[in-house]
């Protein structure tokens, strides 16, 4: 933060001083070299001043000066703050500045992680010096920036094929963004957590390597993006470096922690969400994170039987719960096995997936926005790597449409593909140029498209409701052990993850306070038995809640995702639910 929004910080008078000499090669000869010096002060309204004042000091008009060859400003060894010569540039002290609680700790911990996520790409790396009595492996550690740290430790944390980077524009300004997806574990065996909080989460806004606005990870669960289970451990950088100032203005708020609500930011989110949406790779991601956790479903032969015998008489149930439902087989990952993506550095070629030649054009809707696919053998964060990055054209007959509103480059594992903006020309013909800096000539790819009317797409009629197995909510029972994997607690009883691929699992606390009481009143089969009941009608209630959210919710942007919605709800029934399901029905 720039000093002047730092002075807002200081509780006491927004008091900061600050000290300043030139270095000795910059000066012309016979120049003086002084230490200048001055404290600037926060004055409150008063008079006939409507709001706050920020004075500096000066003796007769003039910025105070002193010669002196070097100070001893730089900190000393450990634990003095003070002693080492400092001989010229800029010393800034700011009085009682409120950190805030949660950076107060080892300035290794959180303040580094901190800074780490709002200076993203930093100019030059910054040294920390920790002289207050905290024990450490390091009282000087460097900061090098997000980017440089995700770079170095991505074998570690990052999942395979990641980062991959996506190219838009809104109001013909460009952004780039980068998608990271953290792994659970850094190690193969699955014991060392990756700790999310050494390299931050959510959507990152950055300008010039820092960061000026971000939304939390809950963006992650917003509208048409079901990736809940998996926001803590997502994080997307925007770089807006190529943005216009008048834009930056209305992208960023003045403290540039925060951007603005509006129509502008609405359509870069909308487009992130595009992308994120149907991004294979994050779906891939998703899959695995949720095969990963379920390593054991206990033998749910009672449970099938009971909901079967509950749907068969009451055919009624079955059309309303089911309707429009997809629950997941959590047996069922896929049979087909995509073989191993392997990237070159420097693509060697860039192509049309299916040629669109003058005589042959592809159609396309009126009013529809084009997606041309590629195949390359591209990295996946070839456009947007710090170290000789890719960059494209596109060309219409009207001329280079690259910062076009609508034309959108992405790609994962080498399938890319462009999006166009609509046109109302009947036949319409496009080229596209990437190129780096190990070739001359560029890519260029060259194809045509022709405007169709929209075709009516009837939908097909609904097939009854089912109630056999593949339609069941498959419980995947959670025990005390795996509470905090679950981040739940002995008085929760209920998660409902839905994914990006419309596919939904639930998972069930059978070591849940209430049940276990009620539980210890009952024995041998009996007890078996009110287990499967229970079991039933979670089911039951949590696809009631399912339509109940999505009916709430629509297309909002709601930040309360699926799970936590679910989490919450079943857990003010928890004190009940037994005796609901079991006694309630045994008074005359």
């Amino acid at each position: 933060m720039g000093s002047y929004g730092a002075v807002n910080f200081c509780t006491v008078d927004g008091l900061q001083f600050i000290l300043s000499k030139r270095n000795p090669i910059l000066l012309k000869s016979g120049d003086t070299n002084l230490w200048g010096f001055t404290v600037v002060r926060k004055i409150a309204p008063e008079g006939n001043y409507k709001s706050s004042r920020w004075v500096y000091l000066t003796i007769n008009n003039k910025i105070p000066s002193f010669d002196r060859k070097f100070l001893d400003l730089l900190p000393g060894p450990y634990p003095k703050p003070y002693g080492t010569n400092f001989e010229f540039g800029s010393f800034i002290k700011l009085y009682n500045y409120d950190i805030g609680p949660t950076l107060r700790t080892n300035i290794l911990l959180d303040l580094y992680n901190k800074i780490n996520t709002l200076l993203v790409n930093p100019v030059v790396p910054v040294r920390f010096h920790e002289r207050r009595k905290f024990n450490a492996n390091s009282y000087e550690p460097t900061l090098d920036g997000l980017e440089t740290r995700l770079e170095r430790d991505r074998s570690g944390v990052l999942a395979k094929g990641f980062p991959s980077d996506f190219l838009f524009n809104v109001n013909q300004q460009r952004f780039k963004g980068t998608i990271y997806a953290f792994n659970k574990y850094s190690d193969q065996d699955k014991t060392k957590e990756v700790d999310v909080k050494n390299y931050g989460n959510g959507v990152m806004f950055v300008i010039n390597g820092q960061t000026n606005g971000s939304l939390p990870s809950t963006f992650f669960n917003t509208k048409k993006l079901r990736y809940e289970n998996i926001r803590s451990h997502l994080l997307v950088l925007i770089d807006c470096s190529e943005v216009t100032p008048k834009y930056v203005e209305e992208l960023f708020q003045n403290d540039r922690e925060r951007i603005f609500n509006s129509t502008f930011t609405d359509n870069i989110k909308e487009e992130i969400r595009d992308e994120l949406a149907q991004h294979e790779g994050l779906k891939t991601f998703q899959n695995n994170w949720r095969r990963n956790e379920i390593e054991k479903i206990s033998d749910t032969r009672n449970f099938k039987e009971l909901f079967e015998k509950l749907f068969k008489a009451n055919p009624q149930l079955t059309r309303h719960l089911l309707q429009g439902i997809r629950i997941n087989n959590p047996f069922d990952f896929g049979k087909h096995q995509e073989p191993e993506y392997i990237a070159k550095n420097f693509p060697t070629f860039f192509e049309l997936k299916n040629p669109h030649p003058k005589n042959n054009p592809r159609s396309v809707e009126v009013g529809r926005n084009p997606r041309i696919l590629f195949a390359t053998d591209a990295p996946n964060d070839y456009l947007s790597r710090a170290e000789n990055p890719g960059d494209f054209r596109v060309f219409s007959e009207e001329g280079e449409i690259t910062s076009y509103d609508g034309v959108k480059l992405s790609g994962w594992n080498g399938k890319w593909h462009l999006r166009l903006p609509a046109s109302k020309e009947k036949i319409q013909h496009y080229r596209i140029q990437v190129e780096d800096i190990s070739s001359v000539d560029p890519f260029e790819c060259e194809f045509y498209l022709q405007l169709v009317e929209p075709k009516e797409h009837p939908r097909s009629p609904p097939k009854p409701p089912s109630s056999s197995q593949k339609d069941l909510p498959n419980i995947i029972e959670i025990r005390k052990d795996k509470f905090e994997e679950y981040k739940i607690d002995q008085k929760d009883m209920l998660i409902i993850e839905e994914n990006q691929d419309n596919t939904i699992n639930f998972f069930l606390n059978m070591d849940n306070l209430y049940v276990l009481n009620y539980l210890k009143n009952i024995k041998g089969t009996e007890a078996d038995l009110a287990k499967e009941q229970y079991k039933l009608s979670m089911a039951i209630i949590g696809l009631v809640l399912i339509d109940n959210y999505k009916n709430d919710t629509g297309n909002k942007e709601q930040e309360v995702g699926l799970a936590s919605f679910v989490k919450e709800y079943t857990k003010k029934l928890a004190p009940v639910i037994m005796h609901l399901i079991r006694d309630v029905a045994t008074i005359a």
